[in-house]
C-alpha cells in the first residue's frame, strides 16, 4: 500500500494496475520514490501489510520491489556484459561459491530464465547489448526475478521494443500477474494500458486524481489528466 501525499493506493498480488497521466504528471516519480530512488519524507509505503521503510533501491530489493526502467541501456543493463551476468548481476550472492562468482552456476541461472521468459540468444554468454529491445527487456525482468521480486514497477515496458516484442512483453506481464506478482505499469500509451491492466489510475500534477475500470477509454482518461488543476 502507498500513501504518499497526493497519492493512496493499493497494489495486490495477481494484479496489473497502470498508471496514465500526461507528461509531467509524476508517474516515473512514483515510481522512483516507491523504488526508493528518490525517497520521502512524507507519507509511507507498506508491503504485505507491514509498514516499511524504503529509503534507498537496497531498501525496495529487499522488500520485494524492483524497478524495470524506462531506460533499460542505460539503467537497467551493462550491455558490455553477457546475458548470464547481467541475469544474475544484482543477486550475486546466489552465484557465489567460496568467496567467488561461480560461472557455471551463473550459467544455469541464466539458461533458466531463457527458457522460462523465452529470451531469443545464440548463448547466454552472448553480450545482453547485441540482443532486440524486446529480448533486453526481458533479461531486466529475469535479473528483479532471480532477487525474488514480488512487486514489478514497469516504467514504459514496450518503449523502443517492436510491435512483436511488444506482445510478447505483455504474454509475460500477464503469466507474472497469474503466478501471483504484483505489477504497476506506467505507459504513455493509452491503449496499452486499457489492454493490459486490471485497474487504471490517473495522475495530473503529481497527485492521483481518480481510479477507473478496465472497461473505460481513453477519452475518458485523457478528460481527468487534462483538467487543469
Amino acid at each position: 500500500r502507498v500513501e504518499l501525499p497526493g497519492i493512496r493506493f493499493a497494489l495486490h498480488a495477481g494484479e496489473i494496475v497502470g498508471i496514465a497521466g500526461l507528461m509531467g504528471a509524476g508517474r516515473t516519480e512514483l515510481c522512483q520514490t516507491i523504488f526508493g530512488v528518490t525517497p520521502t519524507a512524507h507519507g509511507s509505503i507498506s508491503v504485505d501489510g507491514q509498514l516499511t521503510a524504503i529509503n534507498s533501491p537496497q531498501d525496495a530489493v529487499r522488500n520485494g520491489i524492483a524497478l524495470i526502467t524506462e531506460d533499460r541501456q542505460q539503467t537497467g543493463l551493462t550491455l558490455s556484459m553477457p546475458i548470464s551476468a547481467n541475469v544474475t548481476l544484482a543477486n550475486l550472492d546466489g552465484v557465489i561459491r567460496n568467496g567467488f562468482v561461480s560461472r557455471p552456476q551463473e550459467h544455469s541461472v541464466a539458461e533458466q530464465f531463457r527458457d522460462r521468459l523465452r529470451i531469443r540468444a545464440a548463448s547466454v554468454d552472448q553480450p545482453v547489448g547485441r540482443l532486440s529491445g524486446g529480448n533486453q527487456q526481458k533479461v531486466v525482468i529475469a535479473k528483479w526475478l532471480y532477487c525474488d521480486a514480488k512487486i514489478l514497477l514497469f516504467d514504459e515496458p514496450t518503449r523502443g521494443i517492436d510491435v512483436g516484442a511488444k506482445a510478447e512483453v505483455f504474454a509475460l506481464m500477464d503469466e507474472l500477474a497469474r503466478d501471483g506478482v504484483a505489477i504497476l505499469m506506467v505507459s504513455s500509451e493509452l491503449p496499452e494500458l486499457l489492454q493490459v491492466a486490471d485497474r487504471i489510475l490517473v495522475m495530473r500534477d503529481g497527485a492521483m486524481v481518480t481510479e477507473l475500470p478496465r472497461s473505460t477509454t481513453q477519452q475518458e482518461i485523457m478528460q481527468h489528466a487534462a483538467v487543469s488543476s
